[in-house]
């Protein structure tokens, strides 16, 4: 069954995303869908990408990181962390796309993309670009409301994880007044 795969893949490069995805039954798909992201075709390679986060953000991001340094993929990569999440490492880079990419869209969608992970790492970079960042994406809405956002779901996020530690229970236990 393997080697059937293994033909229907090279006979159709471009048509067999959906083969790879289901060929869990086969094998791994994910480096199946890795090799699409250097595809010429920017649709392929952009669902291969898509792919890859939804079946394994860890691995995609993994994936993911090197292409934030080209400009061409930093805003793909923003949005799929913005809607499907990722892992923690990809707070340094995105907070580097947020303050130096050139398209407001793209530093949007950065902002988007860190308050999806929630990280504190990015509060520094999110309220340079609530103070400085006025520019505007193509439907109008400013990067600074963006990061404004962004850093009041992560510090209501912190809030609510410190008040639900164990330390907080056992203070509150305790504690002559009650919580």
């Amino acid at each position: 069954m393997a080697q059937l795969f293994e033909r229907y893949a090279a006979a159709k490069p471009k048509h067999n995303l959906l083969a790879a995805l289901r060929s869990g039954y086969y094998g791994d798909p994910v480096p199946y869908l890795a090799q699409y992201l250097a595809d010429s075709d920017e649709h392929i390679s952009t669902y291969a990408l898509d792919a890859l986060f939804r079946l394994d953000p860890e691995r995609a991001t993994a994936y993911a990181l090197p292409l934030l340094r080209n400009s061409d993929w930093q805003f793909t990569i923003c949005d799929l962390i913005a809607r499907l999440g990722s892992t923690e490492q990809v707070v340094v880079p995105v907070t580097e796309v947020l303050l130096s990419a050139e398209d407001a869209d793209t530093r949007l969608m950065a902002a988007h993309a860190l308050e999806r992970v929630g990280d504190a790492r990015a509060l520094p970079a999110l309220e340079h670009a609530r103070e400085y960042d006025h520019d505007r994406d193509h439907d109008g809405w400013p990067v600074s409301e963006a990061a404004a956002q962004a850093i009041s779901a992560i510090t209501s996020r912190l809030k609510d994880t410190s008040a639900r530690s164990p330390r907080t229970r056992r203070t509150h236990k305790f504690s002559s007044v009650p919580p």
